[in-house]
Formats: C-alpha cells, sequence, structure tokens
C-alpha cells in the first residue's frame, strides 16, 4: 500500500478505482487521502473477498465516517457479458481463463467493462487506477488502456503470472502503445515489480 500511496500522491476531491479490492483496506485508506469530495470506485469479484470488504467498508463509515466508497461485486473485464470466475475458498481467486479452472468452485458472476463503466457514471475523468486482478491485468489494459488514457488516469499494476510468464513485459507494451510513460516500481516485499503507468 505505501508503494500505491507514493506514486498515487492522491489529492481531495479526486477519483479512485481500486481494481481488486480485496478486502477493502487500500479502498479506505484512497477515501481518507481523497476526503468526502472524492470517490472512490472498488470492485472485488470474489464472494469472500467481497464479504470482508464491505464489512470493513461498512466499520469505516460507522466509526471513522468514511461515506465516499462504493463497492461493486464485479469482474473488471473486456465486456460486460459476464465472466466465469473460480474460488479457492481462501481468499484467492482469478477468472477461469486465467487460472484454467483449478481454484476450486466456478461460477459466473457479473463483469463490467470501463468503457461501460465510465459511460453509466458519465464520468470525464479519473485520476489513480490501482489494478490487483490475479492475472486478468493483460485482458483489462488491452480493452482499457487508451480509455483510461483518454481519462487522465494513473495506473498502477500488479503483475502476475499468465500462461508461465510473468506480465510485466504485455503490460508495459501495452501501456506504451496507449500513450504511457511506464517504469517499474521495486517493492518492500518480495512480490515483483510494480507498474507504473503515468499519462
Amino acid at each position: 500500500t505505501a508503494e500505491y500511496l507514493d506514486f498515487a500522491d492522491l489529492k481531495p476531491g479526486q477519483i479512485v478505482l481500486d481494481i481488486g479490492a480485496y478486502a477493502g483496506i487500500t479502498s479506505i485508506i484512497f477515501a481518507q487521502l481523497i476526503g468526502p469530495g472524492g470517490h472512490v470506485y472498488a470492485f472485488e469479484a470474489d464472494q469472500l473477498n467481497h464479504e470482508c470488504a464491505k464489512t470493513n467498508i461498512q466499520m469505516a463509515e460507522k466509526i471513522m465516517g468514511i461515506k465516499n466508497i462504493t463497492l461493486l461485486r464485479k469482474a473488471v473485464w473486456s465486456h460486460s457479458d459476464g465472466v466465469l470466475f473460480s474460488n479457492e475458498g481462501a481468499m484467492g481467486s482469478s477468472a477461469v481463463t486465467i487460472t484454467g479452472g483449478r481454484r476450486g468452485r466456478a461460477e459466473i458472476i457479473p463483469s463490467i467493462s470501463l468503457h461501460d463503466f465510465v459511460t453509466q457514471h458519465d464520468m470525464r475523468h479519473i485520476d489513480f487506477v490501482k489494478i490487483d486482478i490475479e492475472g486478468c491485468e493483460i485482458d483489462v489494459l488491452q480493452s482499457s488502456a487508451d480509455l483510461l488514457h483518454k481519462m487522465n488516469a494513473k495506473l498502477i499494476v500488479e503483475p502476475h503470472i499468465v500462461n508461465g510468464e510473468l506480465s510485466t513485459s504485455r503490460c508495459r507494451t501495452i501501456l506504451e502503445s496507449a500513450g504511457y510513460t511506464v517504469k517499474s516500481r521495486e517493492t518492500a516485499s518480495e512480490s515483483e515489480s510494480l507498474i507504473e503507468g503515468t499519462p
């Protein structure tokens, strides 16, 4: 989270998309920083993660007065037709096209493309987008990098192993083709370097 925040440089009144909100903690921190004049749209497709995020966000509203988060149980995807999603029951999940269905029970869940989401909410700009979606980042960026660049959105992307290869190179190529300046950010943990995109 510290790496996200250092790059995002969030300001009051900004619009943030937290794609892959997990248990909602980053969404709450983002919401604090952008204040009541800003808004966080948090997307979490996994049922267990969504339930945890919903509880945490409700507690943040009750105890901290945070009311500027919209939590959606939807997968951000390349289309809005639904996606087959597998859940291993331990707060880990991904689209079956990525896992091959090897993460437990699979179900079709609602999906939404960023094009449709932006249209539905009549958005003119997005300030910051965090993407951590367990290997689905390539599909999402392929369908929306041009849109996000047009919306002047800064991006930070967590790469994952897809078909035996780390997604970093493909994500960088997609973002650079859309006009982004791309850098890698080393993390304090043992996880892979994050991908930063500046429009």
